[in-house]
């Protein structure tokens, strides 16, 4: 992943991603080995990833 990506999610507190399983997979994976995010949801097209730590970073 591209560091000044991952500094605009921080930038934008943004708390959530929605990745398609197929089409993103290597975000996946990457978003799968960062800490401070979790999946919060997954089927067999879609993961959703919740940032853990949102609060403790943010306040």
């Amino acid at each position: 992943m591209d560091r000044d990506w991952l500094m605009m999610l921080d930038e934008e507190r943004i708390r959530f991603v929605i990745l398609d399983l197929y089409g993103d997979g290597d975000l996946v994976q990457a978003f799968r080995a960062r800490p401070g995010w979790t999946v919060d949801f997954e089927d067999g097209e879609a993961v959703i990833f919740t940032r853990a730590t949102a609060n403790e970073q943010f306040n």
